[in-house]
């Protein structure tokens, strides 16, 4: 997706959600002029409770409105040459090959700039690693001040213009400062912010779609709609990594601010104060780790919880004149919001207490039903609307369920001065911790009892004082409560089955391998790092738990020779399907050069993630309806149903090997070809391999480009890819048995100690 198609998406739509909105005010009208009506006095403090909750509920949603409702449509701009650039990689306890990548990608961003690794942990390895990169490389006696404080010693030593921070788990693309740094042609924006965007996909925030190939995160309703609204209204916050910040300014503010534990949004509030601008670039332009279990997760949205809470503390807000009243309201929502911890705990425990104690929230009435449910649908309705399809109802309650515990937590921050920094793992290993569980465990039982026990003995007396509805929608209120915390308890167990040490990507990319330098066959990857790989052949003769594979993996541009060992533990064993033999294996190297060409390959994640996960946003209720009916087509990505292909520029033999993907054909092509190379119109290529398909050993005629070459690259070889409409020509009589080796475009050795372009 591009900016256009990103704004042109924000912007569908807004005349119906105008609607929905004058009808949703009507419904809280109506509903909370009914709800003040019905406070039920003979239980004044359950009853006030329960309705603090609602209306705190209500505060946010309508805060919510003011941030999602617009967005400021954002033209790409052109970093003007010769700005000066600092690029800033703070780390502390992280693993070698983690920071090794991050720190390659940052020094072969193409924009000139310097790279500084700040090593916090003061270790040998990380001075070797600068050493042999070729980088800056900083440390200091002290933690003092963790993060911000880490920041603030370069600070003594860097002295560009503009300071970009890349946390160091994540890869930032190749045209990241290309990108951002246009947008500094004002003087008055003080930093451009870019989403936050992870590649393990498998992480606990994830709650993906694979039939439909579409990709959640709990996040991606904050930086794909709640980022670009806050820029509406000039109120976007830095958010840690993925930032370029004018250096005059953090000077101007007085360094990092290292009193909260959440230096990021407490920059953006100080900038802010002093009059400077903010700018949202809403597309990733770097790729990093997401907390892998729910330990981590919790851990992390603890932190961010109190440091957000104590930044709007230390500034004053909601109060300080010094901001719009937009700036204040967007800022104070951040805080504001984990007082949604508290409602949705009342929420929860409300159902077994009506149950078990006979208690009422509300005063005897046959009315609640009646105004709950049309007021609950138009919200419902109204605000899958307004997120765009980036925020679906019920798994942004599964989300909640599993945080509303750190929510609480957080909220005490308020009355803390100094909170300890506690960094997240990095770590892809999963572990399951039942005690941080002990809160939905909790849910669950109440609940689950609760439920059966009205169903088993039913209150007489309050179904005559509310109905036999009432009671019914108890017992759904008690089953909805089990789902969202049964959901949570089995993510945590899923993610704690993580036991890799690195993340394997799901990618079905062609290779060419062979067993114990035996014949070389093709197969298909399953799962691919830079440690090892899964991958399926028709056939799995000869391989045995000691054979040693070799060939080449292609990725974009070049083939990979590789060398691996089968994966103790796991022998060869026929795949899900029964049609291949899945092969699980390890590589052995012996040339750093292409392990990271292989790993800034597989982090280059724009050009591939597409391929598994081909949609940015979910189709709304009404986006769903009207494609059902006709009105309007489905926008998103069909890149899933790719086949990846080999191909020669000629028949000869002589010509390298290079990979693409065929789609089905759009507009009259027979197929729309994605390759990673220019190519000319009626340019003939000849199917090498095509996974065993009926495509391999066919001609492709180039007939014409349907899209311009989109750059993505984590490494110092740019990723462009080309889209074509491609006819095909008749098949020839070569098996695929029969073909030559191919002439792989082989890796040449990264130049590693080179400073970027």
């Amino acid at each position: 997706m591009d900016l256009k198609a990103f704004y042109r998406h924000q912007k569908q739509g807004f005349a119906l959600r105008k609607a929905l909105f004058a009808v949703y005010v009507v419904a809280v009208a109506v509903y909370f002029g009914w709800r003040v009506t019905t406070m039920n006095l003979d239980h004044p403090v359950f009853s006030a409770i329960f309705f603090a909750a609602e209306i705190a509920t209500l505060v946010l949603a309508l805060m919510s409105v003011l941030i999602l409702w617009r967005v400021k449509e954002r033209a790409p701009t052109t970093a003007r040459d010769g700005l000066s650039v600092d690029v800033l990689v703070p780390t502390l306890n992280e693993q070698l090959p983690l920071v090794r990548r991050t720190v390659i990608a940052a020094m072969h961003i193409a924009y000139p700039h310097e790279t500084w690794l700040l090593d916090d942990g003061d270790r040998p390895e990380m001075k070797e690693l600068a050493d042999s990169l070729g980088c800056h490389y900083l440390r200091r006696d002290t933690n003092r001040g963790a993060k911000p404080g880490n920041l603030n010693n370069a600070l003594q030593y860097c002295k560009a213009d503009f300071i970009a921070v890349i946390d160091c788990d994540h890869i930032a693309q190749r045209d990241y400062l290309d990108r951002l740094l246009g947008y500094f042609d004002d003087p008055q924006v003080a930093f451009v912010q870019a989403p936050q965007d992870y590649y393990n996909t498998n992480a606990f925030q994830y709650r993906n779609n694979a039939r439909l190939g579409l990709l959640w995160h709990d996040q991606t309703g904050f930086f794909a709609t709640g980022q670009a609204g806050r820029d509406f209204r000039n109120a976007t916050t830095c958010c840690g990594t993925s930032t370029i910040v004018r250096r005059s300014v953090i000077d101007e503010i007085g360094g990092f601010p290292e009193e909260t534990v959440t230096e990021d949004i407490h920059v953006a509030i100080k900038a802010q104060k002093l009059g400077y601008k903010s700018v949202y670039y809403p597309l990733p332009l770097a790729y990093g780790v997401a907390p892998v279990d729910l330990g981590e997760f919790q851990k992390q949205r603890l932190r961010w919880g109190q440091g957000n809470v104590q930044s709007i503390r230390e500034e004053g807000l909601p109060l300080t004149r010094r901001l719009s009243f937009a700036q204040n309201a967007g800022y104070t929502y951040l805080g504001f919001l984990y007082a949604e911890g508290w409602a949705r705990l009342v929420f929860y425990l409300t159902p077994p207490t009506v149950i078990f104690t006979g208690m009422m929230p509300i005063a005897p009435t046959h009315d609640f039903l009646w105004f709950f449910v049309p007021f609950f649908c138009i919200a419902l309705l109204f605000f899958e609307e307004l997120g765009r399809g980036h925020q679906r109802f019920h798994v942004n309650e599964q989300m909640a369920m599993a945080r509303f515990p750190v929510f609480i937590a957080s909220t005490f921050a308020v009355f803390r001065k100094r909170i300890k920094w506690r960094v997240s793992s990095k770590e892809f290993v999963g572990h399951f911790q039942v005690y941080l569980l002990a809160p939905q465990l909790a849910v669950l039982a109440l609940n689950l009892c609760a439920a059966i026990w009205a169903i088993a003995v039913p209150d007489e007396a309050l179904i005559e004082a509310y109905s036999l509805g009432m009671l019914v929608f108890g017992v759904m209120w008690c089953a909805f409560n089990c789902w969202l915390a049964a959901s949570v308890i089995a993510n945590a167990v899923r993610c704690a089955k993580n036991k890799r040490a690195d993340y394997r990507f799901a990618l079905k990319l062609p290779l060419q391998v062979s067993v114990d330098g035996g014949a070389a066959s093709y197969a298909s990857t399953i799962r691919l790092s830079a440690t090892g790989m899964s991958f399926a052949v028709d056939a799995a003769a000869g391989v045995t738990d000691r054979s040693v594979l070799e060939g080449e993996i292609y990725v974009p541009g070049m083939a990979i020779p590789f060398r691996a060992a089968i994966e103790p533990g796991h022998p060869v064993e026929p795949s899900p399907d029964g049609e291949h033999h899945v092969v699980r294996c390890q590589f052995t190297w012996h040339d750093q050069n292409l392990i990271d060409r292989l790993d800034m390959s597989l982090h280059a994640c724009v050009w591939h993630r597409r391929l598994v996960w081909d949609g940015e946003y979910f189709l709304t209720p009404l986006e769903r309806l009207a494609t059902f009916v006709g009105l309007m087509r489905d926008g998103r990505s069909q890149m899933k149903d790719h086949k990846a292909i080999l191909y020669r520029r000629s028949d000869d033999g002589a010509s390298p090997v290079k990979l693409a993907l065929m789609l089905p054909g759009q507009s009259g092509c027979d197929v729309t070809l994605v390759a990673f190379e220019p190519l000319e119109p009626l340019q003939r290529l000849s199917v090498v391999w095509a996974g065993g398909g009926a495509e391999t050993g066919q001609h492709l005629t180039v007939e014409q480009c349907t899209r311009p070459g989109e750059t993505a690259s984590a490494g110092p070889n740019d990723v462009s890819m080309y889209t074509f409409g491609a006819g095909r020509t008749a098949q020839t009589n070569k098996a695929v048995s029969q073909q030559p080796a191919p002439s792989a475009c082989t890796a040449e050795p990264m130049p590693l100690n080179e400073t970027a372009r």
